[in-house]
């Protein structure tokens, strides 16, 4: 079976053929394994990023609401305000007129 050198040259060039060949589909079978890893968490991450922006959406629109409410609740305020300080001045003035006149 192994009459000469060359005999054994090509045996030991088939056993690395084969065992570059093993070698090259374990690290395929690994690099697909984390490329599907990869794909997995991508897809989380991008769930996670579709649930924070509605949830900045929702706290956009419920500021925008609030905003909006305490405009209107300002100007209630201040209009509140002016109609006080008018009857304050009306009964200060009322005051004055009736010690004028005793």
């Amino acid at each position: 079976m192994l009459s000469n050198s060359q005999d054994v040259l090509n045996i030991v060039l088939a056993v690395s053929a084969g065992l570059l060949a093993v070698f090259l589909c374990w690290a395929l079978l690994y690099a697909i394994m984390v490329l599907r890893d990869l794909y997995h968490i991508v897809g989380s991450l991008r769930k996670k990023f579709d649930a924070v922006t509605n949830f900045v959406g929702l706290l956009k629109e419920k500021v925008a609401a609030t905003a909006t409410a305490t405009t209107i609740l300002s100007k209630a305020a201040s209009e509140i305000a002016n109609y006080i300080k008018k009857r304050n001045r009306k009964k200060a003035s009322h005051k004055v007129e009736v010690e004028v006149e005793e």
